[in-house]
């Protein structure tokens, strides 16, 4: 039996190297410089256009909470005030979510204060629901309404009223996606 020389034996390895299809690594592989692959490139293409499809849906799907004050002279259930949200915040909402945060500066007492906005119920009539506070002699209570907060949703009307004339300031949250 003939022996393979050292040198013989690396022109066959090389040659071997040279033509395979593919190769397989036992063990780890470094690589210095670049590596060229269509398929990693396509990757990449996929994952870049991913990435930005999912900022684009969730850019501009935040909810923001701004606070205004809503000026009142004598506001009753005859008189209400009618909140115009695009003249208050200077956007054309869609949809919010409005809350009284506080009054202020009111001579007014003993009276329920409410926030309410219009809807449509099952006999195609318009309705009201809504949220109060209690303004009593010595102070006002935020946890008289259990209805929560008021949604506005786009061509519906917002109305606040007392049981009594009603003059003062209220500090209104409005929860919206707000534009840039």
């Amino acid at each position: 039996m003939k022996k393979i020389n050292t040198l013989t034996m690396m022109i066959l390895l090389t040659y071997s190297f040279s033509i395979a299809q593919e190769l397989e690594v036992q063990g780890d592989l470094i690589v210095t410089g670049t590596i060229e692959s269509a398929t990693i490139d396509s990757m990449q293409v996929v994952i870049d256009s991913l990435e930005a499809e999912m900022a684009s849906m969730h850019g501009d799907n935040q909810l923001e909470t701004r606070v205004y004050t809503v000026q009142l002279e004598n506001a009753t259930e005859e008189n209400p005030y009618y909140v115009d949200l695009q003249l208050l915040t200077g956007y054309d909402l869609d949809y919010a979510i409005l809350n009284i945060l506080d009054v202020l500066d009111y001579q007014t007492y003993d009276l329920f204060l409410v926030l309410e906005s219009s809807y449509q119920d099952v006999n195609n009539n318009l309705s009201w629901k809504g949220n109060y506070i209690f303004i009593g002699e010595y102070g006002i209570d935020m946890n008289a309404s259990q209805l929560g907060a008021v949604r506005f949703i786009q061509d519906s009307s917002i109305k606040i009223n007392g049981s009594f004339p009603f003059t003062g300031d209220i500090l209104i949250a409005v929860t919206a996606q707000f534009p840039d």
